[in-house]
């Protein structure tokens, strides 16, 4: 997982703009405009960044991967092609790659650039948008996605051992950044486990692409084809995890209209209630219970550690988030 290279040693944010003027004279790649910078939970912990530019006279994007990854990106798009099973799901064309090199200190992807815009705006998607993005999680749950390409560590064996584990490594990363707010945390985390410990079977886990929230999955227009994106995402997670995974991008984002807890319980509800109507999801009677924990761990993740990592206008924002996330993670872990 990505958050497990935070303690690594991070250079390529000092040396990001040699790395971008060597490896674009090198490939012939003329930049446009940034698309995308991906940080881990620190502007100085720079991974990635994305450019749109112009390649042989064509459109193009250009990722420049400077963290290393547990799996490299290409070998996953790769095994996704060779097992899909959707003839309406794809991932994007890529021209060239290199995987990433300890003496170069990069890999890189030189791959189409999709300038349709997301399936889902968020936070406030649209209902046209919401059932054309159901459409395709259909279609990639039950048609693409035929068998996993990946294998699973220890930890992606038990629902359980890899939920604690990664509240182990937020706990973690709060208190290296001295913003673990202990009174607050310590009792929230305690009663999360205990909700661990109370799920028996243990939820099952699902191989996924574990960072589902929309604006993944452009939809070309003249194909009608869906395109993923940020396939570097592609492992194992607990059964419902990619549900949920939505539901948070929604209401923790900066510009979401939801400004009381009662509105976010709503949110969480009706999606609840969306996904529950699918056709692979209606009769399955672990749904409610496994969607509610996946909920929480969505939640207790983003008090422990995303709201400081969020961009936010300003520090108000960001306490009136907390504030308001606060009751609802409280409210659904006493439903229990």
């Amino acid at each position: 997982m990505i958050v497990e290279r935070y303690f690594n040693k991070h250079t390529f944010a000092d040396n990001a703009q040699g790395i971008i003027d060597e490896l674009t004279e090198r490939l012939h790649f003329h930049i446009d405009r940034p698309l995308f910078r991906g940080t881990i939970y620190d502007a100085s912990r720079l991974g990635s960044i994305i450019y749109k530019g112009k390649w042989k006279g064509k459109d193009a994007a250009l990722k420049i991967q400077g963290l290393q990854l547990p799996r490299d990106e290409y070998e996953l798009i790769d095994g996704f092609v060779e097992q899909n099973g959707s003839a309406r799901i794809r991932t994007p064309h890529i021209f060239k790659h290199e995987p990433w090199d300890e003496n170069k200190g990069y890999g890189f992807l030189l791959m189409e650039y999709v300038a349709d815009p997301p399936v889902l705006t968020l936070p406030n998607p649209s209902q046209k948008e919401i059932e054309m993005f159901l459409y395709f999680f259909t279609e990639l749950k039950t048609r693409a996605v035929t068998r996993p390409w990946v294998g699973q560590t220890e930890h992606e064996k038990s629902s359980i051992r890899l939920m604690r584990h990664r509240v182990t490594q937020w706990v973690a990363i709060a208190k290296e950044r001295g913003h673990f707010n202990a009174e607050s945390l310590v009792p929230r985390i305690q009663l999360f486990n205990n909700r661990l410990e109370q799920t028996q079977p243990e939820i099952p886990m699902e191989f996924m692409h574990a960072h589902m929230a929309g604006r993944e999955v452009h939809q070309h227009h003249e194909s009608g084809q869906f395109i993923m994106f940020a396939n570097l995402y592609w492992g194992w997670r607990p059964k419902y995890y990619d549900c949920a995974f939505i539901v948070w991008a929604i209401i923790k984002n900066p510009a979401s209209p939801l400004m009381n807890e009662h509105e976010v319980l709503e949110c969480i509800t009706r999606w609840k209630q969306i996904f529950q109507n699918l056709s692979w999801i209606k009769n399955d009677p672990t749904f409610s219970k496994h969607f509610d924990l996946m909920m929480l761990e969505r939640l207790i993740g983003t008090l422990i550690i995303d709201l400081e990592a969020q961009e936010y206008k300003n520090q108000a924002d960001k306490q009136a988030l907390y504030s308001r996330l606060v009751p609802v993670f409280d409210t659904l872990a006493s439903q229990g």
